[in-house]
């Protein structure tokens, strides 16, 4: 799978058979909030804020004190 096709992808099953031993931080934290954004299906669910949150910080445009104020709240 390229990373085009891995950007692309929302077939969580499918990113997980292509998930390499050894895959980067950034891949498992957005392979994890692909599978959350899969298994939650509600455009409303407060945990898709969570969701958000995990794939910013996979990104770098979130900060480690942005998570804990965000578990603090």
């Amino acid at each position: 799978m390229t990373e085009a096709e891995w950007l692309a992808c929302e077939d969580p099953q499918e990113m997980l058979a292509h998930l390499p031993p050894g895959a980067s931080e950034r891949k498992s934290r957005l392979l994890v909030s692909a599978l959350l954004r899969y298994s939650i299906r509600a455009a409303d669910h407060p945990a898709l804020a969570s969701v958000a949150l995990a794939e910013r910080l996979a990104d770098g445009a979130a900060s480690e004190d942005e998570v804990w104020a965000f578990k603090s709240a």
